[in-house]
């Protein structure tokens, strides 16, 4: 196949997940166990390396047993990861509250965090890590997960409610809060970004990327960050020189588009932000999901490390190319396979064999 388009994520193929995973980690942290939320125990801003593993081995498990559940089902996004995680914990405390129409009332109108003071004072809220995996389906895929809150609202409150999902304003707290481990707040937390590890050697990337322009491949990426936290390292790395900002789909893209549209969710494995990159600039979000897909156009190629990529690829109907740089490595390419990924590419660079006459 003679591919016209690369379409590139970033995290797991361009750059190291790690230091989003230790973000989700240390937010969840803070909002369910630290006394500046929920929790008795002091907050930690800024843990040494030692305390961070402690810290992620216990929310996302001893190997990262959480992680692996939600990514292997397709959930890609961070945010989803710990709003998720602090709604479930959340969720079995109230269960247990003496107070039972307090809860349910709670659950029926949506809780947010100006609420966390007086479920504090009610409830000894205690972290349900370690049943996580345990309390969601193994069926369940991608936004499934979002809406299955208000079941087991539901099952262990008695409340019907829809208050539970992606347009809730706790999902928005709970992601400014992961924005301030992330980028820091200017004041305790330093930020992850200057962090930012990647994958394979700069130089290297920028040949790749050379090498597919000279060849006249359109190149673009779609990438469940944010703009600020996409655009900062990639610039580092010198990736921006070949790929035009018009062809580059973020978070803060997908957070637009949805508030415009008022459709939602739009995040990966949602085709959005793959069309987006591929478009540019031309059309409006609403032109955008008024296409038609998928778009059978073969010669498109996505190449992301995630189930959540290869789902978005396959309803776009484009090919699919994984790299095994993602967070479970060489464990991953079963999977691929399972799924019919049309290659796998050790690290992004094999991706230059593909173009080798």
């Amino acid at each position: 196949m003679s591919y016209t388009t690369v379409l590139f994520d970033v995290d797991g193929v361009m750059l190291g997940e790690d230091t989003y995973f230790n973000a989700t980690s240390q937010t969840v942290h803070e909002l369910i166990v630290t006394d500046r939320f929920l929790g008795r125990a002091r907050q930690e801003p800024d843990p040494n390396r030692e305390r961070l593993a402690e810290i992620r081995r216990q929310v996302l498990g001893p190997h990262d047993e959480v992680l692996d559940f939600l990514k292997g089902r397709g959930v890609n996004s961070n945010w989803d990861m710990v709003y998720l995680m602090v709604c479930h914990s959340l969720l079995k405390n109230l269960a247990r509250a003496e107070d039972k129409q307090w809860a349910q009332d709670l659950c029926q109108r949506g809780i947010v965090l100006a609420d966390f003071p007086g479920i504090r004072e009610k409830v000894d809220v205690q972290p349900a890590f370690a049943d996580f995996t345990a309390d969601f389906p193994g069926e369940l895929e991608k936004h499934q997960f979002l809406s299955y809150l208000n079941q087991l609202a539901r099952e262990w409150l008695g409340v019907e409610t829809d208050a539970f999902g992606r347009t809730s304003r706790l999902w928005e707290e709970t992601r400014q809060i992961f924005q301030e481990f992330y980028l820091g707040d200017g004041k305790q937390k330093p930020g992850y970004l200057e962090r930012e590890e990647p994958i394979v050697p700069g130089t290297e990337l920028q040949a790749l990327l050379a090498k597919l322009s000279g060849l006249g491949v359109q190149l673009g990426i779609a990438t469940g960050r944010p703009h600020q936290e996409t655009m900062i390292p990639l610039g580092a790395l010198g990736v921006l020189n070949y790929i035009p900002q018009e062809r580059i789909a973020t978070a803060s893209t997908v957070l637009e588009a949805e508030a415009e549209t008022s459709v939602a969710p739009l995040a990966k494995p949602h085709p959005f932000s793959y069309l987006r990159a591929l478009r540019g600039a031309g059309p409006t979000h609403a032109e955008l999901l008024q296409e038609k897909l998928p778009l059978n156009r073969p010669d498109v190629l996505v190449v992301g490390d995630s189930l959540a990529d290869l789902l978005a690829a396959r309803a776009l109907g484009v090919s699919f190319a994984a790299t095994l740089t993602g967070h479970e490595g060489e464990r991953a390419r079963g999977m691929f396979e399972a799924h019919g990924a049309d290659h796998i590419l050790r690290d992004v660079r094999d991706l230059a064999q593909l173009f080798e006459v």
